[in-house]
């Protein structure tokens, strides 16, 4: 999984979920599950476009679980970063 990735979801999560931004202190970030946000349907919107514009790719519609981890997540969008970049 590319660190740069990971980085990228948790300072989107701090910067659009300041109340929450205590669920990713002290912990390992990538075992934070994606329903610890209570994500509507605008928010989960802007954060594919915020994800999308910080790594510069284009993300294919892809279902995630609520219960999917950062890591999960980190794990699907770094093949994408690779796969568009190369």
């Amino acid at each position: 999984m590319n660190v740069e990735v990971l980085d990228t979801l948790e300072f989107r999560l701090r910067t659009m979920f300041p109340g929450k931004a205590s669920l990713l202190d002290g912990v390992d970030v990538g075992q934070v599950r994606l329903s610890a946000f209570d994500f509507d349907s605008l928010d989960t919107l802007q954060f594919a476009m915020d994800i999308e514009e910080a790594l510069n790719i284009q993300i294919e519609a892809v279902d995630f679980s609520n219960e999917s981890t950062l890591s999960e997540l980190a794990h699907t969008l770094s093949g994408m970063v690779e796969q568009q970049r190369s």
